[in-house]
């Protein structure tokens, strides 16, 4: 009887083993010969995939509130969402970076497009003008042997000038406007003025005008030299404004109209104020072209921007120089020289702003203060110096605006 039960056993346990030994190789495959690596691999077995579970799609009666008299068993479960995130560019900004921490109306540091709106400001420019050269006059001093010489160049000396700027505009909810600007710089150098050497062998002479020549060896005569200076620009423009990760930027292209003229006045006298010669010399420029300007703004601190605004303008137009000398004026003999000149000319402007802006966040006002401080450099190409047609201008000082936005 023990020998046919643990016949029986061994029989069972032979069963199960190959059940399970048919059942691993089912799992591993079947191994089929592979024409590439010339062996007999497993057969590579398609994976199963779980059907998808399905979940109703909530109704109304799902989000009902439970009443007191009610009780809610289970909470019904919903498709999942995906969260499709608009880049921060593609809003016009929330400018403490998160709309839903801000909390504030659209425009401000709210989300979404700024509201349509106008704006006016007055800045006040402090700029002085800069040459590569720009004489007065030269003084050349010697000895009665000639052994040693000394030439020195007087040129004008411009301090920082006021000069006013002034723009106006509209702009869409969309960021689309229009702006109209107008700046202008009106001065003039400091009087320059000299003796030729006392010991009478050395001169004053100024900037070659042709013939004209009114220099001077005398040291009793007195030869003294101004010049002045005025700038202006309009500019129209169609401006487009929006925000990018943080960044405000705008652009705008038009036309810009562009106009400058310098005079130099030259005058010599004798030791009893008699006027022994003159020299009256003006140049100008102006021109019409295309202008562009690009600007960026990003938040520095609570309601405190830096920003960089620049511009580019191509300008083709006209210039202009005049001339009235005289020469030998106490003499019997004077002579007088008159000469006008035009030109066809090409003038480049070139712009940069640097600084610090600050400007109040809507928060249900009407109207918006702004307020910005910034260093401020030009380069008029072309622009000629005040003695001549050839030659470049600049302008490098600090601005400071105020302005309204509603």
């Amino acid at each position: 009887m023990e020998r046919k039960s643990l016949a029986t056993a061994l029989a069972v346990l032979l069963v199960t083993l190959s059940v399970a030994g048919h059942a691993r190789a089912q799992n591993r495959g079947r191994k089929v010969y592979n024409p590439v690596t010339k062996q007999y691999e497993i057969e590579p077995r398609p994976q199963r995939r779980r059907a998808a579970v399905q979940h109703p799609l909530p109704t109304a009666a799902d989000y009902q509130q439970p009443t007191s008299y009610q009780k809610q068993t289970s909470v019904p479960e919903r498709e999942p969402e995906f969260d499709f995130v608009d880049p921060v560019g593609h809003q016009y900004g929330c400018d403490c970076g998160d709309c839903l921490a801000c909390g504030d109306a659209i425009g401000g540091c709210g989300c979404g497009a700024p509201p349509a709106a106008f704006f006016v400001a007055f800045e006040s420019t402090f700029l002085k003008p800069r040459y590569a050269s720009n004489v007065a006059f030269t003084t050349t001093e010697s000895d009665a042997g000639g052994t040693f010489e000394s030439i020195t160049d007087t040129e004008f000396d411009y301090d920082l000038e006021f000069s006013p700027r002034v723009f106006v505009g509209w702009r869409r909810d969309d960021g689309v406007g229009l702006r109209a600007t107008w700046w202008r710089f009106d001065e003039a150098a400091s009087l320059a003025s000299a003796n030729p050497p006392a010991n009478g062998f050395g001169n004053i002479t100024h900037p070659d005008f042709g013939a004209v020549d009114i220099s001077s060896v005398d040291p009793n005569d007195t030869f003294a030299a101004g010049a002045d200076l005025t700038a202006y620009t309009i500019d129209l423009e169609a401006t487009k404004e929006t925000r990018f990760y943080g960044w405000d930027l705008g652009v705008a292209g038009g036309i810009r109209y562009a106009y400058a003229e310098q005079g130099y006045i030259a005058q010599l006298t004798d030791q009893n104020q008699l006027l022994l010669g003159s020299i009256d010399f003006r140049q100008q420029v102006e021109g019409f072209g295309p202008t562009i300007s690009l600007s960026a703004a990003r938040e520095l601190a609570y309601r405190i921007d830096v920003f960089c605004r620049g511009r580019g303008s191509i300008l083709f137009g006209d210039g202009e120089s005049t001339l009235e000398s005289g020469q030998s004026l106490v003499t019997s003999n004077p002579a007088t020289t008159t000469r006008t000149t035009n030109r066809d000319d090409l003038l480049s402007i070139g712009e940069v702003q640097v600084g610090l802006g600050w400007k109040a966040r809507r928060r249900g006002q009407s109207i918006l203060p702004f307020v910005t401080l910034a260093m401020e450099g030009q380069i008029w190409n072309g622009a000629g110096t005040a003695t001549s047609e050839d030659g470049d201008l600049g302008f490098f000082g600090f601005t400071s605006a105020f302005g309204l936005d509603w």
